[in-house]
């Protein structure tokens, strides 16, 4: 699914290599992420630069290949830090599956606002 730029990726074609997933990139994505809130549960703000996080939780990456730029969320460099020591923990849904769905529905609103010209800051 190709969203202004961004997509889930796509499979390399590859017979002799294990299919691996090619992250979508866009740079005016990436752009916009950083001027976006951070948006760490309970961040009281303050927690440095905003940065893109890549969410590995929602399983669109693997190892050496960073997940598409559709799994981005803004995140202070504080909380980049927290959610990756834990990211189950750190957005305190309490199961893996309750926090994959929480935080697929944060990156499809950030597409959507991105989308739609819409500014969180």
């Amino acid at each position: 699914m190709t969203i202004f730029g961004i997509s889930d990726g796509k499979f390399h074609p590859d017979p002799k290599l294990k299919p691996k997933l090619i992250p979508t990139v866009s740079k005016k994505y990436r752009e916009w992420i950083k001027k976006q809130e951070c948006c760490g549960p309970d961040c009281p703000g303050g927690c440095g630069d905003i940065v893109p996080a890549h969410m590995r939780i929602l399983g669109r990456g693997g190892m050496g290949i960073k997940p598409p730029d559709s799994d981005l969320l803004p995140l202070g460099v504080f909380c980049h830090a927290l959610e990756h020591s834990g990211s189950v923990s750190f957005w305190g849904m309490g199961t893996k599956a309750a926090t994959k769905k929480y935080v697929q529905k944060l990156c499809d609103q950030h597409i959507q606002d991105f989308n739609h010209g819409r500014n969180k800051t």
